[in-house]
């Protein structure tokens, strides 16, 4: 390394830090300095940079104090994001307001509105791989596409509910084994593209559960897949701890009890809940565990309002106990 190309390379390091330029001059000066000393004692190139030292060995002693530029970059961002994510409560509250009166039958879709607040944390702060955070956006997707827009507006509650199966297809994208990854996301493709010909198109009927509830044989071709990734999901549960198992199989115990003895369907779901809520109380830490639970306990809580008091067009303001007590016990 010649004296021209360690210079360089000091000065390339030092400009990655938030350092005035006149303090980068005088470090480079020194060294220069140090080099021409060096080399009026007859030594070699090779030997003054080991008597100075690499420029990447001594750019922390030479950058004590002071922050590179990419990391100041990196906390802006980020400042800017939970700026903004913290203004969404306030966003969505407009937002809502906003739909519900200008809007014929506004109010219909308004709610859609506060799915904003998570959503919006996903997207900047959420995984950096796209895979994860679309899988992670899904449920959220899902929501909007299924009740406002094929729902309401377009009257297609079913066969529309195959939009939910999007966090599933996604999320076996995900899987570190291409296997699984193939079957589980293109295996359910394939099933929902196969059940909308049936269903759809050839209607091969129904069979009658009880009075009210009709099963379509079209539902059946799905079977298979269910069958194989609830023996993968039950290996995972196994591996994680019996209780989980024991969870799910009594949460499905009851929801299917509910649902088809006092007709429950659209609550009764909620059951499930137990197994997300019993792996953060297990494993959550003990300042960070409500405000994990938050957005399960505000779902039950507007699902529960919703149904039993009618009060689907207030019950949302549960979702801003989320930011609440974030902004309580985070740190």
């Amino acid at each position: 390394m010649t004296k021209s190309n360690y210079l360089e390379r000091l000065k390339q390091l030092l400009d990655e830090y938030n350092m005035i330029e006149s303090h980068k001059e005088d470090i480079i000066k020194d060294y220069d300095t140090l080099w021409q000393e060096y080399q009026e004692l007859n030594m070699m190139d090779m030997d003054i940079v080991e008597k100075l030292g690499h420029p990447e060995v001594i750019i922390d002693s030479l950058t004590e104090g002071f922050t590179k530029k990419e990391i100041l970059n990196k906390r802006k961002k980020q400042s800017s994001q939970q700026k903004f994510i913290a203004l969404t409560p306030f966003i969505a509250l407009f937002m809502f307001f906003g739909l519900g009166f200008l809007v014929e039958n506004g109010f219909m879709y308004a709610w859609v509105s506060f799915l904003l607040i998570p959503m919006s944390a996903i997207i900047l702060q959420g995984p950096s791989n796209i895979i994860q955070k679309l899988t992670a956006l899904s449920p959220f997707i899902a929501i909007i596409l299924y009740i406002p827009i094929l729902g309401f507006y377009f009257d297609l509650w079913h066969p529309g509910w195959l939009v939910f199966l999007l966090t599933a297809i996604l999320g076996g994208l995900s899987h570190p084994k291409l296997f699984y990854r193939i079957f589980i996301s293109g295996g359910l493709l394939l099933t929902s593209i196969i059940y909308l010909i049936l269903e759809v198109w050839m209607n091969l009927g129904s069979l009658m559960i009880t009075e009210s509830i009709q099963l379509p044989y079209s539902t059946f071709v799905f079977l298979p897949v269910i069958l194989i990734l609830l023996w993968i999901w039950f290996s995972q549960i196994i591996k994680n701890g019996i209780p989980y198992l024991i969870l799910l199989l009594l949460s499905t115990f009851i929801f299917l009890f509910l649902s088809i003895q006092y007709d429950l369907w659209l609550i009764a779901w909620l059951v499930f809940f137990s197994v997300p809520i019993y792996a953060i109380v297990r494993h959550t830490k003990k300042e960070e565990k409500l405000i994990a639970l938050m957005p399960l306990i505000s779902t039950i809580l507007f699902m529960l309002i919703g149904y039993f008091f009618n009060g689907w067009a207030f019950g949302w303001l549960v979702y801003l106990f989320i930011p609440m007590v974030a902004i309580i016990k985070g740190k």
